[in-house]
């Protein structure tokens, strides 16, 4: 559990970037088409978060540390990250509340209307098990606990951000949603890619008394995700193609965003280069978070599949023994760490 003064720091860190973003959005970083220069408003929020001095007071009670440049590797996770991902988790938890209990309601409370169900809940798994991330994230006092998730996050947002731009008129633009949306996938990719730019001068080597994951697992994890990032880019590039075999009905649109949330799986590609533990806990229990709301989600939509495709039963079994997979292995390397 972290400190009370680190809880301090994260809540108002929050508010920082928080500022920051209001900032940025006040500045003249908008385009004469009135399209948001993503790269300038990014610009202005890490200039914003790294000024020295930055007093940031919650209340009147609570002074926020200096955000200074890193000097030295000391697996810290900065104050621009945990406040960035302070700031993301609402977004998440949000979307989720809109997607997974109601997906029928999403024509009227979404960025825009999504059917079949089945495909609003994957998001929406998506989004939870972004929210769980974050949170670790926030609360996090190692770096190397959290950076594999950085870079698949980034690529996740960069796809739905293009998504969106080749899909405009698919959208209610008329809705607050929308343009939520929009705000934070056209920004989003850059403040993640900034995050773990800034932070991965923090990280540091394993150490002797450090649990390692078995080299079999982590080279099983690795073709896991090549295999579901390779589904999701195949889902992203050919729709028309991808459609045809998908167990549920898809749009172009809607294929694209089921290949987006597939490629998250690219996390596990990365899993040989760095064996701790600790290192593989919090994205492969990420995974699990959104493995299982999605399963629940298939018994939910379930007259949404197609049972004559071979995909229907393979994507089942395969999400079953995965979870299960992970739970064993949770469970071994936690008593391995145990028994040091």
């Amino acid at each position: 559990m972290p400190a009370p003064e680190q809880c301090a720091d994260t809540a108002g860190e929050f508010f920082v970037v928080c500022h920051a973003i209001i900032v940025a959005l006040l500045d003249d970083n908008f385009a004469p088409n009135g399209v948001g220069n993503a790269i300038a408003i990014t610009q202005t929020i890490m200039g914003v978060c790294v000024e020295v001095p930055l007093p940031a007071r919650l209340g009147g009670l609570m002074t926020v540390r200096d955000l200074e440049t890193p000097t030295a590797a000391d697996d810290r996770v900065l104050a621009f990250t945990r406040g960035l991902s302070a700031a993301i988790v609402g977004f998440l938890v949000v979307a989720f509340a809109v997607l997974y209990p109601w997906p029928t309601d999403t024509g009227r409370l979404f960025a825009w209307h999504i059917v079949p169900t089945m495909t609003a809940m994957v998001l929406g798994s998506a989004y939870l098990g972004g929210a769980y991330f974050f949170i670790r994230v926030a609360t996090a006092s190692s770096w190397h606990t959290v950076k594999a998730g950085f870079l698949p996050v980034a690529l996740f947002a960069t796809l739905l951000g293009v998504a969106t731009i080749v899909h405009w008129n698919k959208f209610i633009h008329s809705h607050v949603a929308f343009w939520l949306w929009a705000g934070l996938y056209f920004t989003t990719p850059f403040l993640v890619l900034g995050g773990w730019l800034r932070n991965r001068r923090m990280d540091v080597s394993a150490i002797a008394d450090d649990v390692l994951v078995p080299v079999a697992a982590t080279w099983t994890l690795t073709i896991l995700g090549a295999v579901a990032f390779i589904t999701g880019a195949v889902l992203y590039l050919a729709p028309a193609m991808a459609m045809r075999f998908w167990p549920w009905q898809l749009t172009p649109l809607t294929c694209r965003t089921i290949g987006a949330v597939w490629c998250l799986g690219v996390a596990g590609v990365a899993a040989p280069l760095d064996r701790r533990w600790t290192t593989v806990r919090i994205p492969l229990h990420t995974a699990a978070v959104m493995m299982s709301l999605m399963f629940i989600a298939g018994i939910r939509a379930s007259a949404e599949f197609d049972a004559g495709k071979a995909l229907t039963w393979l994507l089942a079994v395969g999400f079953v023994v995965v979870i299960v997979a992970i739970a064993v292995l949770s469970w071994r390397m936690e008593r391995r760490k145990l028994m040091r």
